[in-house]
């Protein structure tokens, strides 16, 4: 019993040796996000990965995604920048375009 045990142990630490693995791999990749609200530019920077507000529910986006042209609709967007840090910025609807190496939110917002 003890050796089934380690032996799934291990198996474990190697499936998450891998997902940490790949974790730091895509946060090194990024891609240029855009936010423009009305005439002014909300975001503009490299981004790790970015989620939106799809009119079917949240979209997360990942560099090298396909390309992509889609609505968005009321809720928040999550930037994940490179170093780890995240930022949210609340939209009432707007349009997404996706390219591979690029990500651009036309919004609507409330102004703060």
């Amino acid at each position: 019993m003890l050796m089934q045990v380690e032996k799934i142990l291990k198996k474990f630490n190697l499936i998450l040796e891998i997902a940490v693995e790949t974790i730091l791999f895509y946060s090194l990749i990024t891609m240029k996000a855009n936010i423009i609200a009305e005439n002014r530019i909300i975001y503009q920077g490299e981004v790790s990965l970015i989620t939106l507000p799809g009119i079917k529910g949240e979209l997360t986006v990942l560099p090298n995604h396909l390309p992509l042209i889609t609505s968005l609709t009321k809720g928040k967007i999550k930037v994940k920048e490179p170093s780890g840090k995240e930022l949210f910025f609340e939209i009432e609807k707007g349009l997404l375009e996706v390219q591979p190496d690029e990500v651009n939110a036309l919004v609507s917002c409330k102004l703060i």
